[in-house]
């Protein structure tokens, strides 16, 4: 570097002198850069195979398991399941507690949907669902209370929704 800084004239060019004057500053930067773009490149690698490890963990289990003995296959999985992964294993969880009619399993879990998804839509669901479930068990005070604070709380769309479950539920 310290030849070509001789050859070049500073009037010459000084965006050259500029980068001969920086050259270990400049390659220190492209070198981090590099660097952190790879670790987000294997981060973001890793990431996905672990996703895909936990669906294909989640598929066996719904093939080779039924019943109670599918939800604590399922419950096991949880501690370790991606974040966006668990509203569908919470789901599979309540399809099947509603099957065989573990209604406090399902409210549970209807329950775990409401509080962790970010989906509006869902959110209104899974308060539906939860009451149902409540109300299955003889709880309908709990479900006229969370039918109620979801009518509050729901997009507008589904309002007319949980006011029908609401009236249904207070008829029953």
């Amino acid at each position: 570097l310290h030849a070509l800084r001789d050859d070049v004239s500073p009037e010459a060019s000084p965006a050259w002198q500029f980068v001969l004057d920086n050259a270990k500053a400049i390659a220190t930067v492209v070198v981090v850069g590099i660097v952190i773009a790879v670790a987000i490149i294997v981060y973001k690698w890793n990431y996905k195979k672990e996703v895909e490890k936990y669906k294909a963990d989640v598929a066996a289990v719904m093939i080779s398991q039924e019943g109670n003995n599918r939800i604590e296959a399922l419950e096991k999985l949880l501690p370790e399941v991606p974040d966006e992964l668990l509203d569908g294993v919470y789901l599979e969880i309540v399809s099947v507690a509603e099957e065989i009619k573990a209604h406090a399993k399902a409210a549970e879990f209807w329950g775990k949907i409401y509080n962790h998804t970010k989906d509006s839509s869902l959110k209104a669901v899974a308060g539906i669902g939860e009451a149902k479930e409540l109300a299955a068990e003889n709880k309908t005070a709990e479900a006229v209370q969370l039918l109620e604070n979801l009518t509050q709380s729901a997009d507008a769309l589904l309002v007319p929704q949980v006011q029908m479950e609401l009236a249904l539920l207070a008829e029953s």
